[in-house]
């Protein structure tokens, strides 16, 4: 059974304290006076484990105001530039500018038609060969386990 969290009646908090709302509180205890719990971590968390941990993504403010340096323009151009050769290298862009809009939806459709039927056929095949590997082994443990019954004469 998981227990509460000490609750600790204080008039003034420090810091490292959050308020609890009376909802939370048992019913006896909703008309005291208001109750602050320490923050506490999860049990085996280190306090050093956060400082290793990448911050999410999402999460990160990007000052708006910093402009690239020379270095990162050359960098991303150079980028750019690789990427522009390899698709020529793999003809995949030229292909698509000589067809139409259309014919290009309909390379792609055919394309992602292949790819799923591909999945579907490796699926399958992953599926029966996994399914005769488990008959395999079961056979094989039935055969130890009847050798191993078997009384030595």
């Amino acid at each position: 059974m998981r227990r509460r969290p000490r609750e600790v009646p204080v008039a003034k908090p420090s810091a490292v304290q959050s308020y609890v709302p009376s909802v939370l509180l048992r019913p006896e205890d909703r008309g005291c006076q208001r109750r602050w719990l320490p923050n506490e971590r999860k049990p085996g968390a280190s306090k050093h484990s956060a400082l290793n941990q990448q911050q999410d993504v999402m999460k990160i403010k990007v000052d708006m105001n910093e402009y690239c340096t020379e270095a990162e323009v050359d960098k991303l151009n150079a980028l750019e530039e690789e990427v522009v050769t390899l698709e020529s290298e793999v003809g995949f862009s030229d292909e698509l500018a000589a067809f139409s809009d259309r014919e290009a939806d309909d390379l792609t459709v055919r394309q992602m038609e292949k790819f799923v039927e591909e999945f579907y056929m490796a699926a399958a095949l992953f599926s029966t060969q996994a399914t005769g590997q488990k008959t395999l082994v079961d056979r094989l443990k039935r055969a130890q386990t009847s050798s191993n019954v078997k009384p030595r004469e």
